[in-house]
């Protein structure tokens, strides 16, 4: 399995989503998209090529993946 870190900044963005999909859908749903959200980590860590550059959004040279309507970069 391989290794990723969460930034700080990420996890209060993670901290945030639990918050809101809880209120608006209830704990059940913000577990979900949470779990989805950290699988979504792992796969970016194993294989780092996937995922889509968007050159127009960052001047580095960065991916994005997309989980429901959250991007992981």
């Amino acid at each position: 399995m391989s290794q990723y870190i969460v930034a700080p900044a990420a996890r209060a963005d993670l901290v945030e989503i639990r918050a809101f999909l809880t209120r608006r859908a209830g704990g059940e749903v913000a577990g979900k998209v949470l779990r989805e959200l950290r699988a979504g980590m792992r796969r970016v860590a194993e294989m780092p090529g996937i995922g889509h550059l968007r050159l127009e959004l960052a001047d580095e040279s960065l991916r994005f993946y997309r989980i429901y309507r959250y991007l992981i970069i």
